[in-house]
């Protein structure tokens, strides 16, 4: 999928292939299990861009006016108002001789990032650290008088990661909740143009409860116009697909093999495909 579509697209010519048309086509996103960041700076809220709209409502309280504080004070790259030992990360990198590094809470500061001044402020009784610890689904109705801000922690919450925390580094996410990451971004834009989703085993680490909720948004993507690909064995998420390409009928060197491709409903009927066979039983 990979190889053959995203580079086609790219390039705007068939790669890989006889040929390939995104005639109704205007973007593609690729929706890959790639960190998106490896320090802890890049967090839930950092790298999908609320901790902007955040921290300018903690610089309009009373309290942080009296003190002059901007909304660049409570950034974690603030010089002047972030934790000494640990430079506003909340963890410092311990080097181990036989093992990867790991990080640590800061002793310092605690995992707090900032200093007492930052932390005395607070929002409807929340400091800015206590906040980041909270699940997305925990302060979602904190900001509801606040419309964009709600808006995103619902599409958050809409994609089945509504348990992670704001401040959470976006290192210690699984392939498939970064993925799923990815998309809330992508869908806080609200773009306009037909757009094809790629994503590779978007299921992995879900509860059901929350699988459900991610082929909602995915069925909402396609009525809207979009096309979504997916890359999946997980049951549940085929039986949901309009369309189905199945591969087989084993894995590695033995497969690779097109056994099906129709409507999902029809797969059932096909003799050599394990995905059929499973369906069959459930």
């Amino acid at each position: 999928m990979f190889e053959v579509v995203a580079k086609s697209f790219k390039a705007n010519v068939a790669i890989n292939c006889d040929f390939i048309s995104f005639s109704h086509i205007n973007a593609m996103l690729l929706m890959d299990q790639k960190k998106t960041g490896n320090s802890p700076l890049s967090t839930t809220a950092t790298y999908t861009g609320i901790f902007e709209e955040i921290r300018g409502l903690y610089a309009q309280e009373s309290k942080a006016k009296e003190l002059s504080l901007k909304k660049a004070d409570f950034s974690f790259n603030s010089k002047k108002h972030t934790c000494k030992a640990c430079k506003g990360m909340g963890k410092t990198k311990v080097s181990l001789d036989f093992l990867s590094d790991v990080w640590v809470n800061c002793d310092s500061c605690g995992g707090k990032r900032y200093d007492n001044t930052i932390l005395g402020i607070t929002f409807k009784g929340n400091s800015i650290a206590q906040l980041l610890d909270k699940s997305i689904s925990q302060i979602k109705e904190l900001f509801k008088e606040h419309a964009s801000i709600h808006h995103q922690l619902q599409v958050l919450e809409d994609v089945g990661i509504g348990y992670l925390s704001l401040g959470q580094s976006t290192s210690s996410l699984s392939g498939g909740e970064t993925q799923r990451l990815k998309l809330a971004k992508e869908l806080m834009k609200n773009s306009p143009e037909k757009t094809l989703y790629i994503f590779d085993e978007p299921s992995i680490g879900l509860h059901f409860q929350d699988l459900e909720k991610l082929i909602a948004v995915f069925k909402k993507l396609a009525q809207a116009g979009h096309s979504v690909v997916l890359i999946e064995h997980h049951l549940q998420l085929i039986q949901n697909s309009d369309y189905l390409i199945d591969l087989g009928p084993h894995g590695g060197e033995k497969g690779g093999e097109v056994l099906f491709q129709g409507k999902t409903e029809d797969i059932k009927q096909c003799s050599n495909s394990y995905t059929a066979k499973a369906l069959r039983g459930s």
